[in-house]
């Protein structure tokens, strides 16, 4: 989902890139809208927590009004004693030289905005700065960043509401929202999502003319939230295409970016696989034109993931190997792990087993919260293919767990897909296997994935088939094979004529299976699939014999 990675791995990455010689970096923006949990987020990650290792020092500066209290606590945090001490910040910094430290001064604006203290805190920021080997985190409301540094960065979390809605449960659950995306990737409730969307449209007409970017970037974060929402398949699209037309009025072309794959994103959750790839391609444009590494390899991804539907394995494997390598030079765990995972998901396509056991091993071995609902799900597709069902059963449960609490619908129902495949291989857990692909038909349908639900079908169709109802197979896999002609899935269409060339086996319809297996073999041909090329050719010997 769209929320504060972009921004935490560009932090994360400046902190951990410079630890040697110090990094500053602002984080800017009106109250309210999470500039301290990004840095907690941050000093709390596993990157830096490996480079800075205890050496994270947090000063809240929210009530201070004096800049001996800022010295005094960093003292005592650092272990410094000032007894006696007639020049605490020498100290302090003959500590600091010793090893890389973080130090993050919270709500900073506090001291700042006094004018009596003003030029004393620039001078301490100054002095921190200074100091070799000590990276300066600062938060502060408003746009304006203390001046005596020469600042590394400045960032505002621009992808999030700027302004509250007008209530205290929505404020409330704005907060919460970003906490609980940050530290385990999961967000609440629809009926809350509904209550704060409410609300947030609400503040949009609210909002002055003037302040063309924040009503942009608030369009952009209700598109996010109705793709999450059912009933809502229209407005994400709405939504970003508003924001589109501001960006482009105040020439935000990294903010056009987002928004474009915020689109792209949209139209692949619904299978319009022609405006999924060229919204992704003009965003692949926008930010190679900025020099965004990090966002050229988010749209690398989600290619990669576009093309792996198709599928086109050679183009699949192309951009996650593109974006694999944009992640690793930029520090990005969580887009690595994304890449690696998309790359054991080609290599499951092109029935090249091992090679997918390697990368969802490494995939998952970088843990990205975020995205572990996603990695678990692919995890949980290489066993399947080892025939161990029962340890795919567990790493599906778990990946459903996790898909439900981020409300990510489109994740459930391949959660829910993939586990009636299993409970279809035990012949007395049939009514769980209808239970789960009933319930993926109906997510798919909820989130309008014409693609899935054609899987579905087929699904129940199977299910109709170790049930010796033929004719009612039959008639859903028709049903399947017209959801997968109209997104052009090959793989889907695949696996259709393979069904239906089994239940006209299975009726004594020799010439009809013999159609059906040998159309499949084509398709499995044309897509790379040398599993599904062994399984046709299998039945088709049947069919002869």
């Amino acid at each position: 989902m769209y929320g504060r990675d972009a921004e935490i791995n560009k932090i994360v990455r400046e902190l951990i890139q410079q630890a040697n010689t110090g990094a500053s970096i602002a984080i800017l923006g009106p109250g309210g809208i999470g500039k301290t949990s990004i840095a907690l987020s941050v000093m709390h990650g596993d990157r830096i927590c490996s480079k800075y290792e205890s050496n994270r020092v947090f000063i809240s500066c929210e009530a201070v009004t004096s800049i001996d209290a800022i010295v005094s606590d960093l003292a005592s945090a650092l272990q410094v004693s000032l007894e006696g001490i007639r020049e605490p910040i020498s100290a302090i910094s003959a500590q600091l030289r010793r090893t890389p430290h973080l130090i993050i001064l919270d709500n900073f604006e506090t001291p700042w905005d006094l004018p009596h203290v003003r030029s004393e805190a620039e001078g301490l920021l100054a002095n921190l700065a200074a100091v070799e080997m000590t990276s300066v985190l600062v938060t502060a409301r408003g746009s304006q960043y203390p001046a005596g540094v020469k600042w590394t960065q400045s960032y505002s979390p621009v992808h999030f509401a700027r302004r509250y809605p007008p209530t205290p449960t929505a404020r409330a659950f704005l907060q919460g929202y970003y906490i609980d995306l940050a530290h385990r990737g999961s967000i609440p409730n629809s009926d809350t999502q509904r209550q704060f969307a409410q609300e947030f449209q609400y503040q949009q007409a609210e909002l002055k003319a003037s302040d063309v970017s924040g009503q942009a970037n608030d369009l952009h974060n209700l598109a996010c939230l109705y793709m999450r929402q059912p009933g809502s398949l229209n407005k994400p699209r709405e939504k970003f295409l508003a924001a589109i037309a501001l960006r482009d009025r105040i020439h935000d072309w990294a903010g056009k970016a987002d928004d474009l794959m915020g689109i792209g994103q949209f139209h692949l959750q619904i299978s319009e696989t022609k405006a999924t790839e060229g919204k992704l391609l003009e965003a692949l444009s926008l930010y190679n034109q900025i020099g965004d590494n990090l966002g050229q390899a988010s749209a690398l991804n989600t290619l990669g993931r576009f093309s792996t539907a198709q599928p086109n394995c050679d183009n699949a494997e192309m951009y996650y190997t593109k974006a694999l390598s944009l992640n690793i030079a930029g520090g990005n765990i969580v887009g690595q792990a994304e890449s690696l995972a998309g790359l054991a998901r080609v290599s499951l396509i092109q029935s090249q087993f091992d090679k997918a056991r390697a990368k969802i091993d490494e995939s998952i071995s970088l843990h990205s919260p975020a995205h572990y609902a996603d990695h678990l799900l692919t995890h949980g597709r290489v066993l399947i293919v080892e025939l161990k069902y029962e340890e795919a059963r567990h790493a599906l449960n778990h990946a459903a767990e996790l898909h439900a609490a981020a409300g990510d619908r489109l994740g459930s129902a391949d959660d829910a897909l993939y586990l009636a495949f299993i409970y279809l291989q035990r012949p007395n857990s049939f009514d769980k296997a209808s239970e789960m692909a009933l319930k993926s038909l109906g997510e798919y349908q909820a989130v309008d994935n014409i693609s899935g639900r054609g899987s579905a079908f087929a699904t129940l169709a199977m299910l109709d088939i170790r049930r010796g109802l033929d004719d009612q197979a039959l008639k859903k896999l028709e049903t399947a094979l017209v959801f997968h002609r109209q997104v052009n899935n090959l793989l889907g269409e695949a696996l259709d004529h393979y069904y239906i060339g089994y239940a006209q086996l299975q009726s004594a319809r020799y010439e009809q299976a013999l159609t059906s297996l040998n159309r499949a073999f084509e398709l499995n041909v044309k897509t790379g699939n040398i599993q599904g090329q062994a399984e046709n050719k299998t039945k088709i010997a049947e069919v002869l014999l």
